[in-house]
C-alpha cells in the first residue's frame, strides 16, 4: 500500500533508488511497507469504528483527521529516523528536533490542517539524544519549524 501524499506511491522510476539509499543508510522501506500493511489490515477489522469521531481521509496518508461534533481534529506522528546516524557521525544535534517537528507540521499541512501543537516523547537517555530532544521540546524550535514549513 505504501504512503500516500507524497511517499512511495507515484513511482517515476526514482523509487527503487530511493529505497536502495534507504536501505544502505539502515532503513528497510520493504519492511517498513510490510509493516505498515500488517497494521492497517489489523485496524480495518474494527473500521470504520462505532463511538466519538470518524475518520474523514482513507488510511495511509502521512495525517489524519478525526471529525467530532462537526469539527475536525488532524493527527500525526513522525520521528527522525536515520537522521539520529547522520547527526551522530557529525555530532551535530541541534537541527534534529527543529527537523522532527517541521515533518509534522508538513504532514499536517498535507491534509489541509493547521499545526497547533506538539507533543514529544523518547525512550532515550543517552547524554546525546538528551540534546536532541531537549531542542524539540523549546517553543524556538516549534515556532521555527512551523514557520519554515508553512511558507
Amino acid at each position: 500500500m505504501g504512503s500516500r501524499g507524497g511517499g512511495r506511491d507515484a513511482d517515476n522510476g526514482q523509487t527503487h533508488v530511493r529505497s536502495e539509499i534507504y536501505r544502505q543508510s539502515g532503513v528497510d522501506t520493504t519492511e517498513a511497507d510490510a509493516g505498515l500493511n500488517r497494521i492497517i489490515a489489523r485496524v480495518q477489522k474494527t473500521w470504520p469504528r462505532a463511538g466519538l469521531g470518524r475518520l474523514v481521509l482513507p488510511i495511509g496518508y502521512f495525517a489524519n483527521v478525526i471529525e467530532v461534533d462537526g469539527f475536525g481534529l488532524a493527527l500525526c506522528t513522525d520521528g527522525v529516523g536515520s537522521k539520529v546516524i547522520v547527526a551522530e557521525q557529525t555530532g551535530r544535534f541541534e537541527t534534529v528536533g527543529i527537523d522532527c517537528i517541521a515533518m509534522n507540521v508538513n504532514d499536517v499541512i498535507c491534509v489541509g490542517a493547521e499545526p497547533s501543537s506538539h507533543r514529544s516523547r523518547s525512550r532515550a537517555a543517552r547524554p546525546r539524544s538528551l540534546r536532541t530532544w531537549s531542542n524539540i521540546s523549546t517553543s524556538s524550535a516549534w515556532q521555527s519549524a512551523r514557520s519554515i514549513s508553512t511558507r
